[in-house]
C-alpha cells in the first residue's frame, strides 16, 4: 500500500483508482465518483494535475472525480435527530 502523504505515493494510489475502477469504453472515460476526507480530496487533486500534461485521457486520470465526505457532520446530525425523536444521548468521538 503506497503511502497518500507524499506525492508519489498519491499520485500512484490515484492511477491504480484510475486503472482499475474507471470504465473506459471507447477510450473515453466516465466520470467516477471518489469519496474521501478533505486530505483525500486534496491529494487526489493533486495528482490529476501531475498528470495533466499525459497524452490519453486515461493517464490523465479524468475519470476520477474526488468528492469530500464529512463524516463528523453524519455522525452530529444523527445525534440531532435521535436527541430529538428518542431523547438518546449518544457522544461523537
Amino acid at each position: 500500500m503506497e503511502n497518500m502523504n507524499t506525492g508519489p505515493g498519491s499520485y500512484k494510489v490515484a492511477k491504480t483508482l484510475a486503472d482499475k475502477y474507471v470504465p473506459t469504453p471507447a477510450g473515453e472515460p466516465y466520470k467516477t465518483i471518489v469519496f474521501g476526507d478533505q486530505g483525500t480530496v486534496e491529494r487526489l487533486i493533486q495528482a490529476r494535475r501531475v498528470a495533466g500534461d499525459e497524452q490519453s485521457k486515461q493517464n490523465r486520470m479524468i475519470g476520477i472525480e474526488p468528492a469530500g465526505q464529512d463524516f463528523h457532520k453524519r455522525g452530529i446530525y444523527n445525534q440531532v435527530v435521535s436527541d430529538k425523536q428518542f431523547h438518546i444521548i449518544f457522544v461523537c468521538t
